[in-house]
């Protein structure tokens, strides 16, 4: 699906993910390596330091562990 921030297949690195969420590059490697669902990460063949992340799975994940904050009037 195609969305203003590129289709749900795109492949970022961590630092385009930090961007997309707006938070630092520390607490997404955090959430990546966690022991309890962490961020679905893959490895390009051949690196073993360089992650990447689907953005449909960052997004499902933002869906899980973020909580919503409506705003009040």
């Amino acid at each position: 699906m195609e969305t203003p921030y590129g289709t749900d297949d795109q492949m970022l690195t961590v630092k385009q993910a930090t961007g997309l969420l707006q938070v630092d590059y520390k607490s997404v490697l955090q959430w990546v390596y966690r022991d309890f669902d962490p961020i679905p990460h893959y490895l390009p063949a051949g690196n073993k330091k360089q992650v990447r992340i689907r953005k449909g799975d960052l997004m499902a994940w933002v869906d899980r562990n973020w909580t919503k904050v409506e705003r009040q009037s």
